[in-house]
């Protein structure tokens, strides 16, 4: 089975817009104010301009505007996430260590697109950070969870130090020029 990045954009794109739509209706409708939930319905926003602007990569005219703007997006997308977890439990993030990751992400991260166009480092930084705000919000998820939502934070902690051991390893293999097997496009 052969699935083409459109594809793949346009199931990503479609998941992340029911997210919305689930979130809308948690935020909005459903007049339930559970902490968090804005910054989740932000992740997901910024997931699907992450998507749009993966599309425009065809164009050779916009290609380097959105290379900066998916990645962009999506790593606004996990901090929204993160900042949504904390908050969700009652905490405030610290804001000097995201902004600090941030940053050094968007200045890394433009030095190797508009300065010297080097793919290879703009794959080490993506993966670095994004295993950074992963290890992040699994530490969230196992030391500031209340005992009612116990179980399901232990279950989705997991599921966030393994996404951030995943893209250590696949930072890596980024460093070496090798490639690893991944659902993300193939050139960042």
């Amino acid at each position: 089975m052969h699935l083409d990045i459109r594809t793949l954009v346009f199931v990503l794109s479609i998941t992340q817009i029911l997210q919305i739509i689930v979130f809308s209706y948690q935020y909005v409708l459903n007049r339930k104010n559970y902490r968090g939930v804005g910054w989740w319905l932000m992740w997901s926003a910024a997931g699907v301009a992450g998507f749009t602007f993966m599309l425009l990569r065809e164009i050779p005219s916009v290609k380097v505007i959105s290379i900066f703007g998916q990645n962009l997006m999506i790593i606004a997308g996990v901090i929204f996430l993160y900042i949504g977890i904390m908050r969700f439990f009652g905490r405030k993030e610290n804001r000097g260590i995201v902004i600090s990751i941030f940053a050094i992400f968007l200045i890394l991260f433009m030095y190797f697109l508009f300065v010297v166009d080097d793919f290879r480092m703009r794959g080490i930084i993506i993966c670095t950070t994004l295993a950074a705000v992963s290890f992040m919000s699994a530490h969230a998820l196992f030391f500031y969870k209340p005992s009612a939502v116990a179980s399901s934070a232990n279950f989705t902690g997991v599921f966030f130090l393994a996404h951030g051991l995943f893209f250590v390893i696949r930072s890596a293999f980024c460093s070496k020029r090798a490639s690893i097997p991944t659902i993300l496009p193939p050139r960042f």
